[in-house]
């Protein structure tokens, strides 16, 4: 079991069983089982064994570090209000997101499967190009966030086909789920913010200290 702050319990499930033909039967039941449990119990778990390598998890923050340190205009020229329609990519500045009617003091930066300009579906939720840092190359920042995404979509599906599995409507019930996915990478970054009180901060202090977060 992996745990919150004050020990609240959270399962730890490993999907590995589900990524390699060597798995017999039963672990992967045993998993089915696991992912029920903890959707029935508490709606939420850890997961290990997905088989994103921890490389390409420290590259992609490495990618966001390179981001956000940045020159601002060279940010704002990404704007998410820039992004047609309701696709949302690109740069958000710290502030610009309120919630709890106060400012969240974090900087993020969204990014989703490639959409051309040209394609119908641009400008629907979450669907149209993305931004790219001009000062970056492709090697310091596109293709290891895309390969990402990839790894995080194949994650997803996995998740989505054991969910079917534990659930009594068929395997393929969430088959039209996974066409055209919407599914963003959000990078994130909390600057310091010395005039946050420790009650404003989250789990981990994310306020009072430089993070990035995916």
């Amino acid at each position: 079991m992996g745990s919150l702050r004050d020990g609240f319990p959270v399962p730890l499930i490993d999907i590995s069983p589900f990524l390699s033909s060597t798995f017999t039967a039963e672990s992967r039941e045993n998993v089915i089982q696991q992912v029920r449990s903890a959707c029935q119990q508490l709606g939420f778990f850890e997961l290990i064994g997905h088989g994103i390598p921890i490389s390409l998890q420290r590259e992609v923050l490495l990618c966001a570090e390179r981001l956000f340190n940045l020159p601002i205009e060279e940010k704002l020229a990404m704007l998410m209000s820039k992004s047609p329609g309701l696709s949302k990519r690109g740069y958000e500045a710290v502030g610009g997101q309120v919630l709890d009617k106060k400012p969240d003091s974090k900087e993020g930066f969204y990014i989703g499967i490639e959409i051309p300009a040209d394609d119908p579906r641009c400008g629907e939720f979450s669907m149209g190009p993305n931004f790219w840092p001009e000062a970056l190359s492709d090697e310091e920042f596109r293709e290891p966030v895309m390969r990402y995404h990839a790894e995080g979509v194949r994650v997803h599906e996995t998740l989505l086909r054991i969910m079917a599995m534990a659930l009594p409507y068929g395997d393929d019930v969430f088959d039209n789920l996974m066409t055209d996915p919407v599914a963003n990478i959000k990078l994130l970054h909390y600057p310091p913010n010395p005039a946050s009180s420790a009650e404003d901060a989250p789990i981990g202090g994310q306020y009072n200290h430089p993070s990035h977060r995916v």
